[in-house]
């Protein structure tokens, strides 16, 4: 039986563009987010996007002005599918190191220790998405805007912060609990005219055999070249 969160994100294995209420009723009703957002067959999912967020983000995109846009950190590529197809003027381009293809690249010991002999499936990369580190796509493809969802564990994003790129968009929660965020606020930003819908992230709670829960967007944060001078 397909649970609420697979018939509202996915269709025939496809990941789908749900709408905000169709994802809010489906994360209200569904009780295990961390089964499905971690453990499912298609992989890992982190960020959750509807199709009011994609339309706000996209025509944040075009007001920018910008015609290249790199996505690092991509994943299966499909923030970018879905900004691609609101923007087909502005060339997209998915990209990720690939260094969550193996299970054990996201767990840290304790994590590794309780979910020993269960199968943990890997990040799968999308079949648009190139497989290259940050720094190498930021120097080959030379973009106007680069953007990260929810940024693993690390420097990423004060990186692509010190790049000479003239954007650098950062989606992610308030206290956004990955990529170091709360020492990234230090640099000067401004917080995009925030889409006001339900696109949810999943955070994992302390230990790894807990819930995890979702929770709404409220921090996208746009670091320009001129802020940061």
């Amino acid at each position: 039986m397909r649970s609420a969160l697979q018939s509202a994100l996915f269709r025939s294995g496809e990941r789908r563009l749900p709408n905000d209420r169709a994802l809010a009723d489906a994360l209200t009703r569904n009780r295990d987010v961390f089964g499905f957002c971690e453990m499912n067959a298609y992989g890992p999912l982190y960020f959750l996007p509807t199709r009011e967020w994609i339309t706000a983000t996209a025509r944040a995109l075009r007001k920018l002005g910008v015609r290249r846009v790199l996505e690092v950190a991509a994943g299966d590529g499909f923030l970018t599918a879905s900004l691609q197809k609101r923007c087909p003027k502005i060339r997209f381009i998915a990209t990720d190191s690939g260094a969550w293809v193996k299970p054990s690249a996201r767990m840290n010991e304790k994590e590794k220790k309780a979910l020993r002999g269960v199968a943990v499936p890997g990040l799968k990369l999308g079949a648009r998405v190139e497989r290259i580190s940050a720094k190498r796509a930021l120097a080959k493809h030379r973009p106007d805007l680069v953007m990260v969802s929810w940024a693993p564990p690390g420097p990423l994003v004060e990186r692509l912060i010190r790049s000479p790129v003239a954007y650098v968009l950062d989606i992610a929660t308030h206290d956004e609990s990955c990529g170091k965020g709360p020492l990234t606020w230090r640099f000067h930003h401004a917080v995009l005219d925030a889409p006001r819908s339900a696109a949810s992230m999943t955070i994992q709670s302390e230990s790894a055999t807990r819930a995890w829960r979702s929770t709404t967007v409220v921090a996208i944060r746009i670091f320009s070249r001129s802020l940061r001078d």
